[in-house]
């Protein structure tokens, strides 16, 4: 059956379970906590994949002298990508004049200002705990410990000399098996998108702030959907010299991208990502292993995206007027910048933790008025998600020196 169909299916269950059951608490917490475990399944599949398929990749992109061209080819995407995208929304915010509506959590004061040494204290206890077990059980927080340690490994890994020739084949082929499982996990999924769908739709119903604003969601919905389908794949083929089909690489990847937006994770995706670009994107295996893992710590311009149209939302909810010009490029570049560390956050809080930085940074005060986008978290989170997968997928479509995505094969899309 067609990955789409069965997507689609779990997402209109999910809708039809939570409208069902938006009043029952029981219902709620028991979907809670599958969501919950559903959501960590993907990380705990990462973690072997991170482990497993980017050390030889890396030392195989070495003995081949190709690494520096993918890790060149990922920064230089991310960076475009975090530069125009953010001001893209910003923009977009200041000529329509939207502000963002007030949720039940507006008025608590404190939360930005916590969130910020919290999260970066317990992401450099993580990076240099002195337990590598510890920093990579952290992988569903932080991805970081997991890739450096995967990337120290595949440089020394390289297979230059006999006696290291066994030791790269037996981790290409535990890599092989790892995407054997991915490619599973793809096919599986929709099983872990309905509770977590179903999750999705309850909050946003018990939230009632979209549904009173619906503005709001059309807007974001709107810039979204603007980005993904025409300006990132717009500026994907021109990057590749018009080798790449980015629109045919969209259609091909709707189960991690479906992913993503429900579950708000991009490390829950990852792995389906991998999958799909080399299974159906016909990508090297060990251009997939590396680009993903790349942007899934420095290609959050998603992210950034959206919490640089919060922003600018929210401080016009605040102070009555939208920032200026000035103030709109300035905000803009700071969520930029602030995307670069964004990925320790993890668990779909991203986007709120660039804007808690963009607040401490900008020396912005909106006396807790800030926390009512706290309230509709699931729609940023989603929105943030989607896009970041998106970049990490097209991106690592740009980094295969072939660069050809021209023809729908005959196996289900």
């Amino acid at each position: 059956m067609k990955s789409w169909i069965t997507y689609i299916a779990a997402i209109s269950l999910g809708v039809l379970t939570a409208i069902f059951f938006k009043d029952n608490t029981v219902a709620a917490s028991i979907l809670m906590g599958v969501s919950s475990y559903s959501m960590k399944f993907g990380a705990f599949l990462f973690l072997p994949l991170i482990l497993f398929s980017l050390p030889p990749a890396v030392a195989s992109l070495r003995k081949s002298k190709s690494l520096n061209r993918v890790v060149f080819s990922s920064i230089l995407f991310s960076i475009v990508t975090a530069l125009i995208l953010p001001l893209v929304s910003a923009f977009a915010i200041r000529y329509t004049g939207l502000q963002f509506p007030a949720s039940s959590t507006a008025g608590a004061e404190g939360y930005f200002t916590a969130i910020l040494p919290a999260t970066f204290n317990e992401a450099g206890d993580s990076l240099f705990s002195g337990n590598i077990f510890y920093s990579l059980s952290k992988i569903s927080d932080f991805l970081l410990p997991a890739i450096l340690f995967s990337l120290i490994f595949g440089f020394a890994l390289k297979p230059n000399d006999d006696s290291i020739k066994p030791a790269y084949n037996v981790m290409n082929s535990f890599s092989t098996v790892m995407y054997r499982i991915a490619g599973v996990y793809t096919f599986l999924s929709f099983l872990l998108i309905y509770p977590v769908s179903a999750l999705f739709f309850l909050q946003l119903i018990n939230e009632k702030t979209l549904l009173l604003y619906p503005a709001l969601p059309i807007f974001y919905v709107a810039v979204t959907a603007i980005i993904t389908l025409i300006i990132l794949p717009i500026l994907v083929s021109i990057l590749s010299l018009f080798r790449i089909n980015p629109w045919l690489a969209i259609i091909k990847s709707i189960a991690p991208l479906c992913s993503a937006f429900f579950t708000g994770s991009y490390v829950f995706s990852a792995p389906m990502v991998e999958s799909i670009l080399t299974r159906k994107l016909k990508t090297d295996r060990k251009i997939a292993s590396t680009a993903v893992p790349i942007f899934s710590i420095i290609g959050r311009a998603g992210s950034a995206t959206i919490a640089a149209m919060t922003t600018m939302s929210v401080i016009a909810f605040a102070t009555g007027a939208m920032p200026t010009v000035y103030e709109t490029i300035l905000f803009s570049l700071l969520c930029s910048a602030a995307s670069f560390a964004s990925s320790i956050a993890g668990g779909g809080f991203e986007a709120i933790l660039i804007i808690g930085i963009l607040f401490q940074i900008a020396d912005i005060n909106l006396f807790g008025a800030e926390m009512t986008v706290v309230g509709v978290m699931p729609m940023i989170s989603a929105l943030s998600a989607l896009i970041d997968v998106e970049i990490g997928l097209l991106g690592a479509l740009l980094c295969d020196k072939r660069k050809k995505v021209y023809t729908i094969p005959k196996e289900n899309i």
